[in-house]
């Protein structure tokens, strides 16, 4: 994993997810991985780092690769939702292996669903449901 702390400027499917769901990459602190590269302009959290490998090993899983991962992601909302659940719930997972304290723990559930539930992925599922679906692994 290489981490770049700069706007993905030439890659087309960051300009056409910036579009789609009007996201500005400084503003809403996105992180953008594309191959084994990940885009962001702040350092990355151990969780973060747990994340955003699970969509490196994704790509890499994808037939035609991360262009065709990123075709599919922007294109297919159920898509979108699996790939992202997948991240979040091994997100979760490390915060319960890491963290001793429950009440932490509860309150990075709360925040990673509202990640999950927000128009960053095309509002796909709603708090409540990402909270249940993240905490299902």
């Amino acid at each position: 994993m290489e981490i770049i702390y700069q706007e993905p400027v030439n890659n087309l499917f960051w300009k056409e997810a910036s579009k789609k769901f009007d996201l500005d990459f400084d503003e809403h602190n996105i992180i953008f991985t594309y191959g084994e590269k990940v885009y962001t302009f702040n350092p990355l959290s151990e969780d973060l780092m747990v994340h955003e490998q699970v969509h490196i090993e994704q790509q890499r899983r994808q037939n035609d690769g991360e262009m065709g991962w990123w075709r599919k992601w922007l294109e297919d909302p159920e898509f979108r939702l699996s790939q992202e659940l997948e991240a979040y719930q091994e997100q979760y997972q490390f915060f319960v292996k890491t963290e001793s304290n429950r009440e932490k723990v509860n309150q990075a559930l709360w925040s990673i669903a509202g990640m999950l539930s927000s128009k960053i992925y095309g509002s796909v599922i709603s708090h409540s449901e990402a909270v249940l679906a993240i905490k299902k692994k």
